[in-house]
């Protein structure tokens, strides 16, 4: 197994009995999944069943009790930052491994892969996505070009199929809120 990169903090607010701001939780984001073949760590921050968002209670919604989904509930939202190793390079594309490792990480089939995408993990989502880059340069697959995202660049991504791939040598990292939708009939 690949080496896990360093925690990340997440510090979570909301109000005590008495109505007063305060921490609930501060630690180490719980809720971490490896994706092996492209060794990729979706930290999953927080996750909304449905908007709008039930704003009290102590329930820990990024808890590594809940089972890992590539996209939110269906009408939620989930706020993750996804790590990627550097790439290997000239490694061969096992079409059969990335489609088992895709329904793995995606429990409700609620994402597509378009297995002969013109990238490895070549999908959409129903979702608005907020991507803001982090780390290395990374390149944005689409069906009619190629974006080059550096870091501190944002992309809105609307249920389009899509793919990024790091064509560096340094590990990437990029946060997305992720914002359940649906796609047009």
């Amino acid at each position: 197994m690949a080496k896990r990169p360093n925690p990340l903090r997440r510090v979570v607010t909301g109000h005590d009995a008495q109505g007063k701001s305060c921490v609930i939780f501060d630690s180490d984001a719980p809720h971490v999944y490896h994706r092996e073949d492209v060794n990729a760590f979706f930290t999953d921050f927080w996750i909304i069943e449905s908007i709008p968002a039930v704003l009290s209670g102590h329930k820990d919604e990024g808890s590594e009790d809940r089972k890992f989904s590539h996209s939110p509930p269906v009408g939620g939202a989930v706020f993750r930052i996804v790590q990627v190793a550097a790439p290997k390079r000239n490694k061969p594309r096992d079409l059969k491994l990335e489609q088992e490792l895709f329904v793995k990480m995606n429990p409700g089939g609620v994402s597509e892969l378009k297995i002969d995408g013109p990238a490895p993990i070549y999908h959409r989502t129903p979702t608005v996505d907020y991507a803001f880059n982090l780390g290395c340069d990374r390149c944005l697959v689409l069906d009619d070009s190629e974006v080059v995202v550096r870091r501190g660049d944002v992309v809105i991504q609307l249920g389009n199929y899509h793919a990024w791939d790091n064509r560096t040598d340094e590990p990437g990292c990029m946060a997305f809120d992720m914002i359940g939708g649906k796609f047009p009939d």
